[in-house]
């Protein structure tokens, strides 16, 4: 891979990551400079997540590797669930 291509390449992660971030942002109306640290620790999961399983896809590369954003257990005893709306 030559120079042109690796720098086109990071292009289109970073495209992808930001895209990626800002739309969990959007999605759970959620203002990142203005977040506490719980929720910005919640965007920066699920943009690690949606980001690896649409660059995953994109690629042609499996998803089943994928670390999932929060294990279901925890989540279910938690009491400080996010709102899911």
């Amino acid at each position: 891979m030559d120079n042109q291509q690796k720098y086109l390449s990071g292009e289109k992660d970073a495209t992808l990551f930001f895209d990626t971030f800002f739309s969990m942002c959007h999605k759970f109306k959620i203002d990142y400079a203005k977040a506490d640290p719980k929720e910005k620790a919640f965007i920066d999961e699920m943009t690690r997540y949606n980001y690896e399983l649409q660059k995953a896809k994109r690629d042609g590369l499996s998803t089943e590797k994928i670390k999932k954003p929060f294990p279901i257990e925890d989540a279910a005893n938690n009491s400080t669930n996010f709102p899911t709306e």
